[in-house]
């Protein structure tokens, strides 16, 4: 499955959050469900929804550079992938 404004609607995101950025994160997703780990990092989890939700979660979340990591949903993983392919290449 494609991940795209229509699969984004409803869907159930969850992120885990290094040290270096938690309080970015915390800023970030402050009506998340959050689970703080034993290694001092961050879970959250969240509903997204509406129109524009898979581009703002995908920018959102490359903004936490390599302080993020996604758990789920899956199809989130390739749209992910391939905005950062596209910015390897120059044009």
């Amino acid at each position: 499955m494609k991940w795209d404004s229509a699969s984004a609607a409803g869907a159930t995101v969850k992120l885990r959050f290094s040290e270096g950025v938690l309080a970015s994160a915390l800023d970030r997703f402050y009506f998340a469900d959050k689970r703080y780990e034993e290694d001092g990092c961050l879970q959250v989890t969240f509903n997204v929804s509406g129109v524009n939700s898979s581009v703002w979660l995908a920018e959102t979340i490359l903004s936490f550079g390599d302080g993020v990591e996604m758990l789920e949903p899956g199809e989130l993983f390739a749209d992910i992938r391939q905005r950062i392919e596209n910015m390897r290449i120059c044009t």
